[in-house]
């Protein structure tokens, strides 16, 4: 399932590369079932499942990513939040991870600036510049990796206290 097309969209407007989840998230990873109504570790069954919805084989959609959000990053993730009204965002902070999350218009962008050469047809040099956006809960685990090389581990029993963490807001879906 996993596929290297790649259009400009996919940069200007990310979710629409979530068409396809299977080569988005990895074991260990969280998803949301929507029959359950509670969220759920990616394992090989639930892997199984995403690649047959995927495939077309009559098979509903059961497994979502999970939007990143303000109680993702405090109560989750242990970020602390402070408003800088300045710049119109919210930075969270992360003591444990060492990381630090921008938002602004309900976008979360991690506080590391890329910078890459560009020549376009020997013409034109300059430097492209850009933040990396985190859209969803799996993408910012992926990014503590890469960027901290720190693995996180969820439990049962951390899936157990995410669930009842979030209960409010899942009855209400």
């Amino acid at each position: 399932m996993i596929t290297s097309h790649y259009v400009i969209d996919h940069y200007t407007e990310p979710n629409s590369t979530y068409t396809i989840l299977s080569n988005k998230i990895k074991l260990g990873q969280l998803v949301f079932n929507i029959q359950e109504k509670a969220f759920e570790i990616v394992n090989l069954k639930v892997l199984k499942a995403i690649v047959a919805f995927e495939k077309g084989n009559g098979v509903d959609r059961i497994y979502y990513p999970i939007p990143l959000n303000p109680k993702w990053l405090t109560k989750v993730f242990h970020f602390e939040v402070k408003r800088l009204n300045v710049h119109y965002m919210h930075v969270f902070t992360s003591k444990v991870h060492g990381l630090k999350i921008h938002e602004q218009h309900n976008r979360y962008y991690i506080a590391y600036t890329i910078r890459e050469k560009v020549a376009l047809a020997n013409q034109m040099k300059g430097v492209q510049v850009a933040k990396p956006q985190i859209l969803y809960v799996h993408e910012l685990m992926d990014q503590l990796y890469l960027l901290k090389r720190e693995q996180i581990e969820i439990k049962e029993s951390d899936l157990a206290n995410i669930n009842k963490c979030f209960s409010e807001e899942l009855k209400k879906d």
